[in-house]
């Protein structure tokens, strides 16, 4: 479960998980009684903590999740090696 999330048109990122995640990774996430299919980008993990950030993006972009839909911005993802 996690504790927040930053919310985009194509993809969300969580924070305060817990358990094994790794890129590649399907994972369903709900809110408020609507669901959909995302697949993990990217995780964070912090030292001395078992919490997680994690990034992941939807594989059901034509699904309104978060309720109505969100601004037309273009999301400023970089990825970093």
């Amino acid at each position: 479960m996690a504790h927040t999330l930053d919310v985009s048109n194509h993809g969300v990122k969580l924070g305060g998980c817990q358990g094994e995640m790794k890129v590649g990774d399907k994972i369903e996430i709900r809110y408020r009684h609507k669901q959909a299919q995302f697949r993990v980008a990217w995780v964070i993990s912090h030292k001395g903590s078992s919490e997680k950030q994690v990034g992941a993006e939807c594989l059901e972009p034509g699904k309104q999740v978060w309720g109505a839909p969100l601004s037309q911005l273009v999301d400023e993802y970089e990825e970093k090696e």
